[in-house]
Formats: C-alpha cells, structure tokens, sequence
C-alpha cells in the first residue's frame, strides 16, 4: 500500500494548494492598498486644509487602490469558490484546510 493517495487525490491537492497560495497573495496585496489609502487618506485631510483645488492626486490614488482593493475581493470570492469545490476531492470530506 501507497503511504500517498491516488493520483486524482494528490492533483485535487495541489491545485487546491495553489488556489490557497493565491488567496493569500490577495490578502496581501490588500494589506498594501490599506496602507496605502490610508497614507493617501492623510494628505487628502492636508491638501484640502492647504489647497483644496491643486491637491487632487491623493484622491486619484484613493480611487485607483479602491477599484484595485474591489479586484482583489472578487478574486478571493472566485478562489474561495475553487477552493469549496475541490476540498472534497482532495481531502475525501475531512476538515483539513
């Protein structure tokens, strides 16, 4: 006896590794677009105190991380769905994540 699973198992399990690997490059790049609204958050309070018609990059920026945060929560939802198909597969309906 194998001390591995069957192919269609271990291919169910890195396809599901991969996914997750991906997920978490999501969580990621959003930790860096919250960091970086939140900088943009300061100097648009700042630009408009000092110069409310020249300082508009900031907001620029804000509403590029916010379509670009927007991506990314799809894309989790779409891994998350591959991830809940493929779970039974590759672990025969064990709670392993």
């Amino acid at each position: 006896m194998s001390a591995f699973p069957d192919d269609p198992i271990l291919l169910a399990r890195g396809k599901y590794s991969t996914l997750r690997a991906e997920r978490e490059d999501q969580y990621k790049r959003v930790q860096k677009l919250c960091t970086t609204m939140q900088n943009h958050l300061t100097l648009a309070i700042l630009g408009i105190q000092e110069r409310p018609t020249k300082n508009r990059l900031s907001l620029d920026t804000l509403r590029a991380c916010l379509g670009n945060f927007e991506n990314a929560w799809n894309r989790v939802d779409e891994l998350v769905a591959e991830m809940n198909a493929l779970k039974p597969l590759a672990w025969d309906d064990q709670d392993e994540t």
